[in-house]
């Protein structure tokens, strides 16, 4: 029972820079695809260039997040010794 409480709290404990890497890789992508082409349809191009601007602010905001959250759990802790 203890050794797999030690696994389980040693799994969440690294599980900080797989979620840098995931999020770098979806910046990476978003930006990547910037100037991808929209489909001609007024309807569809509006929703498409609409959907882009969601999906890169949801992004900032996961990203300003994670940052906040390393903060706490890293740099202060680290700070008030």
């Amino acid at each position: 029972m203890l050794d797999n409480l030690m696994r389980q709290h040693l799994r969440q404990q690294h599980r900080v820079l797989p979620t840098g890497f995931m999020m770098a890789g979806s910046g990476a992508l978003q930006w990547r695809n910037r100037h991808a082409p929209c489909p001609t349809d007024p309807k569809l191009r509006d929703a498409c260039l609409r959907t882009r601007k969601v999906s890169f602010a949801v992004y900032l905001v996961s990203v300003a997040f994670y940052l906040i959250g390393g903060w706490f759990a890293f740099v202060q802790p680290w700070l008030a010794e």
